[in-house]
């Protein structure tokens, strides 16, 4: 990155709005070589876009329960050894597939299956 490239930090909450409002507006999506097949459905109504967080309470207004706990079944402790096993072998020791965003692990649909069908 250059010195004159303009930078922008965004908290978890920030870019998931960013990422839920193109993914919503299909014009949009395809502008920012975002469209997926179901551009313009509703995010809850797309299993394929749900992420999952290790948080006690489900965020309002998603239409479907993002806690990890709920969705997976182990405790958070667990969920947290399966968190750093892949973080610490990349995958190559089993563990939950994840992204992290500063301090929060987001696990995506896509990773819980995958997770599922490794245990």
């Amino acid at each position: 990155m250059s010195a004159n490239t303009p930078t922008i930090t965004l908290s978890p909450a920030q870019l998931a709005a960013v990422a839920s409002f193109l993914l919503e507006n299909p014009v949009l999506a395809r502008a920012y070589g975002l469209a997926p097949a179901e551009a313009g459905v509703p995010l809850a109504d797309r299993p394929d876009t749900r992420t999952y967080h290790l948080g006690a309470t489900p965020t309002r207004g998603r239409g479907y329960d993002d806690r990890l706990t709920m969705r997976l079944g182990p405790s958070r402790s667990k969920l947290l050894e399966e968190l750093a096993l892949w973080t610490e072998f990349g995958g190559r020791r089993g563990g939950l597939p994840h992204k992290r965003i500063g301090a929060c692990y987001w696990v995506s649909e896509t990773d819980c299956r995958a997770y599922i069908s490794n245990t």
